[in-house]
């Protein structure tokens, strides 16, 4: 099977299809293909399938289907405009979220249609448009930056997409958060920080934030992630 997957469909605010040669469409585009290529994480879109482990079998059979979906049915991207600190939300048909947790673990019925069905990201406008607007400016490392940030983004919903796609009943993780965990080399999780809250061109890092620690105050009081990577534009790869 060839690990191209159709190109994306992405939406403008009108409703009008971005160009092929956006800098936003070709961000995306690379992000899933590299998505079909990294097998670390495509285990993990796997596991966050199964309601308790799986066996190694059972495991490759669900990554043969999560890459046939992926290339077959890659998600229709709509550009809108949300509040500032709002990034994305992710709609598939039929989706419900559990209502005995505050998690997104998400459950379908009916397994046949629902792996034929075209998902819906929606992204924040102002993103894109701050993505754009530092390239234009020659600003490589608030560029960079959004960049990384709409990799991870595109990973995290990807994973939204995968566990409601295929998973027949509530899973015990988070998924987006899970896959985050896999790109970061098991770091933890993704957090964007700016000079001014809700304006992408003012990002600053990108901090890898860890599990759970007690707080220094002692037992009983509420509990920190604790930082183990702090990344600014300098140090992000050109993507």
């Amino acid at each position: 099977m060839s690990l191209s997957a159709c190109k994306s469909v992405i939406l403008t605010t009108n409703g009008k299809y971005l160009p092929l040669n956006h800098t936003f469409r070709g961000i995306v585009d690379r992000a899933m293909e590299n998505i079909l290529r990294c097998e670390a994480l495509l285990n993990n879109y796997a596991d966050n399938t199964f309601q308790s482990p799986s066996n190694g079998r059972d495991r490759r059979a669900r990554v043969r289907e999560i890459r046939k979906y992926l290339i077959t049915y890659p998600p229709t991207i709509n550009l809108l405009s949300f509040e500032p600190d709002h990034y994305v939300e992710t709609q598939v048909k039929q989706a419900q979220k559990s209502p005995t947790s505050r998690r997104t673990y998400w459950n379908l019925s009916n397994q046949p249609n629902r792996q034929s069905s075209v998902c819906h990201i929606e992204v924040n406008k102002g993103l894109v448009d701050a993505l754009n607007e530092s390239k234009d400016n020659d600003d490589c490392g608030i560029f960079r930056m959004l960049s990384a940030l709409t990799i991870i983004m595109i990973v995290h919903e990807i994973a939204h997409v995968i566990q409601a796609t295929f998973a027949e009943m509530p899973t015990p993780r988070e998924a987006g958060d899970s896959a985050e965990n896999v790109i970061s080399g098991n770091k933890g999780e993704f957090w964007a920080y700016y000079g001014t809250p809700g304006d992408y061109k003012t990002i600053e890092t990108l901090q890898i934030r860890g599990a759970y620690t007690e707080d220094a105050r002692g037992p009983g009081k509420p509990i920190q992630r604790q930082v183990t990577c702090a990344i600014n534009g300098k140090y992000v790869p050109k993507y």
